[in-house]
This record gives C-alpha cells, structure tokens and sequence, in this order.
C-alpha cells in the first residue's frame, strides 16, 4: 500500500484516505489539532486490505504491516525531510499502521 501524502492546512493525510467534507468535520471536531486529524485519517488496518473479506493470519498480517509501515517512513523522509512524524502499528481490529506527525 503505496503512500501518497498530501499536506492540507499542515496536516500530512494519506491521499484517497478522506474527503474534503470528512477533513472538514474533523477540523471543526478537533478545534484543528493536527496530530488529532491525522490520527484518525491516517489509520489502515491490515484486515481491511484482505479482498475475500476472511480475517487474515496474524504472522502474515504482521509482516505486510511491517513492511508497509517502513514504507511509508521512507515515504515521509523523502516527501518531508524537515519534519518529523511517527509510523506506529498496534493491535486494534488487527495489525493497524497509524502516521502522524511529531512537529508542534
């Protein structure tokens, strides 16, 4: 799952991940807290990737979170070498990769 980051009133979203109606909602919920906004955007879980709709093996799933995590760090760097951001995964619904950034 490539990134493809895309920076809207500071906040670094996954493109494709929102519309401009859920941004906005988001901005007004969350008084335009960033890292907020991002959290909630920002957020894939593995098992939602699994076309057949099956609950996928957690070593699998665990490794494709892996590597799509370091990915999307490259990612960042590369996009946003001034900032600093966070790639996290936990265990919520499965595997979940969450990015957002560091920066006051």
């Amino acid at each position: 799952m490539a990134l493809t980051p895309v920076e809207i009133r500071g906040c670094v979203l996954r493109s494709g991940a929102f519309t401009p109606e859920t941004f906005e909602q988001w901005w007004s919920v969350t008084g335009g807290r960033r890292q907020a906004i991002e959290r909630v955007i920002n957020h894939l879980h593995i098992w939602d990737l699994d076309a057949q709709g099956d609950t996928p093996d957690d070593e699998p799933a665990n490794a494709a979170a892996e590597a799509i995590a370091t990915a999307w760090r490259a990612r960042l760097a590369e996009t946003f070498p001034t900032r600093a951001f966070e790639v996290e995964i936990t265990d919520d619904y499965g595997p979940t990769i969450t990015l957002f950034s560091l920066d006051p």
